[in-house]
């Protein structure tokens, strides 16, 4: 897994993720050092199922740590930064 670089992420960002339950940080973090990705991505990254990311990702979109864009039948996802 590509390490993510939490140098660029705010204090505040970095505690939101600490307080993530660990399968929701890995996708998180999985995602962070990605940049823009689809839950195909996400889970080549993880070595997880594609559904299990998939979930996983909309759970984190629904706590607003995300985003989403479509393009057809692909879902984008690109982490919110977070205001202080």
């Amino acid at each position: 897994m590509k390490k993510a670089d939490l140098t660029k992420l705010e204090k505040n960002e970095l505690i939101s993720l600490m307080q993530l339950p660990n399968h929701l940080r890995e996708t998180m973090l999985a995602l962070i050092a990605l940049g823009e990705a689809t839950a195909r991505d996400v889970s080549n990254e993880t070595g997880k199922a594609r559904a299990s990311e998939s979930d996983h990702l909309n759970q984190l979109e629904r706590m607003r740590f995300l985003k989403k864009r479509r393009a057809g039948r692909t879902v984008y996802y690109t982490r919110i930064k977070q205001n202080a």
